[in-house]
C-alpha cells in the first residue's frame, strides 16, 4: 500500500527542492487532502517558519498530496 504526505516544492537558488510535511501519512489521496484543507494555515506557517531558519531565500512553488515513493529519486528533506 501507497504512504500519502503532504510535501512542498520549493525554489532554492534556481533548484526544485522538495520538503515533507512531517505531520502525518495518509492511506489514500482524498484523506490527504481533507486533512490539508483543514489544516492549510498551520501547515503553511510551519512551513514558512522551517524555512526562515533553513533556508530564507526559498520560495515556495507549491504544497499538495503525492504518494512517497514519487520522491525516491529527488531529495526530500523531513523537518517540516
Amino acid at each position: 500500500m501507497e504512504v500519502i504526505i503532504i510535501y512542498a516544492a520549493l525554489l532554492i537558488g534556481g533548484d526544485t527542492s522538495f520538503v515533507e510535511f512531517k505531520g502525518t501519512q495518509f492511506k489514500t489521496m482524498d484523506k490527504c487532502y481533507s486533512f490539508y484543507n483543514e489544516n492549510k494555515t498551520g501547515i503553511e506557517s510551519s512551513l514558512l517558519n522551517h524555512l526562515k531558519q533553513s533556508s530564507p531565500n526559498a520560495t515556495i512553488q507549491f504544497i499538495g498530496c503525492s504518494p512517497r515513493n514519487t520522491f525516491l529519486n529527488n531529495r526530500l528533506d523531513k523537518g517540516v
